[in-house]
Formats: C-alpha cells, structure tokens, sequence
C-alpha cells in the first residue's frame, strides 16, 4: 500500500494511542490497529460497543454489502462501538453523484450519528474521492471551501490520452468556475464524496 491518500482520515481524528478498528478501503493497514476481513462473521464479532476506542470506515460503502443493512444501517452499527471519549470516522460516495455506490447524504450522516449519542459530529468534502482523498475539506462554512477552489489544484484527474487530458482540464476549468459562483448548500450537495466524523462524550 503506497498511496498515503488511503490514511489521510487520521488528519481529522484524534491521535490517541487507543485500539482502533479499521474497515479498510483498499488493503491498507495501519501499525496498532485491527484491520477487519470483509465477512459478516469478523464484522459482527467486532462491532460491540466499547471493544474499540476509535472506528474508521474509510469507504463505508463497499462495506454495506457484508453488513446487509445498507450504509446508514451500517454506519449506526458502527456509531455504536466509540466508549464514553471514543471517536468514529466513516467516508462514503455522494449518492447524487456516485448512485450505484448506494452512498449517503452528509446530513443524513451527521443526522445517524447525532441519534446514535455521538457530540461534536463534522461533516467534510473529500476531493476527488472517499477512497483516497487527497483534501478533506469542513461543510460547514463556505470559507474553507472558497479557498480550496480559488488556490488549489485538481493533480488526480484521469488521462488516458492527450486528447482525454485536454478535455479533462477544460472540464475542471469549467466546474471549478460554476463551484465558485454556486450557493455554497450546493456545491456541499454534489460534492463527489464525504466523511463524518464525531466522538461520544466522556
């Protein structure tokens, strides 16, 4: 596992020494976690409240099919398992964007882990995908948004060929223009993917 984009969600989580649990993924591990197989019978006998301190489901989608309760079902399953002081991350597609993915909204996200007695929850675009997302942009002001289309750039479009790579960069000219003009709810509404993130209080 080469592409440091697989653990960027430990920007935005504490660091705390304490047993994580890791849904991984794409084969990434971690030094002092556990990483889950995908079978039901390791997901299950992982997701019991208080075993981990730490939860990460780093593409929550590509996990609801091992769970069968979908990825809101899961992501409540995985809500569950933070003791009093424990944190939980969990990343997935835009439905919108990305429908045959079976994603979440981030408001339907934050909405389940609020219900699930997780505080301080915070939603974040993830740029250009859940599975490696180079920026992890917060939702919840326009600003840090603003900044982020106004002087970064987009290094991980795909080129297949010099004519693919000539419109790929007219295309991201084009949309990077219209997300900053857009109403802010909006370009948060179509982003391509999003994180939560939340920890049940000590």
């Amino acid at each position: 596992m080469n592409d440091t984009r697989l653990l960027n969600w430990r920007l935005v989580v504490p660091d705390d020494g304490h047993p994580l649990l890791l849904l991984p993924a794409d084969g990434e591990v971690m030094s002092g976690a556990t990483v889950l197989e995908r079978d039901p019978r390791s997901l299950r006998a992982a997701l019991q409240p208080g075993a981990f301190h730490g939860v990460v489901a780093s593409d929550l989608s590509s996990w609801q099919h091992v769970d069968g309760k979908g990825a809101a079902g899961l992501l409540e399953r995985l809500a569950s398992v933070p003791p009093p002081g424990g944190w939980l991350y969990a990343a997935f597609p835009n439905p919108l964007v990305r429908p045959r993915r079976g994603g979440l909204g981030v408001r339907k996200a934050l909405r389940v882990v609020r219900a699930a007695g997780l505080e301080g929850a915070a939603g974040y675009v993830l740029l250009p995908s859940q599975r490696r997302p180079a920026w992890l942009v917060p939702v919840r002001r326009r600003a840090e948004l603003d900044v982020f289309l106004r002087r970064m750039v987009f290094p991980y479009a795909p080129l297949s060929s010099p004519v693919g790579a000539w419109f790929a960069a007219r295309a991201l000219v084009a949309a990077r223009f219209l997300a900053l003009i857009l109403p802010h709810r909006l370009r948060v509404r179509f982003a391509p993917a999003y994180a939560v993130v939340a920890r049940r209080p000590a």
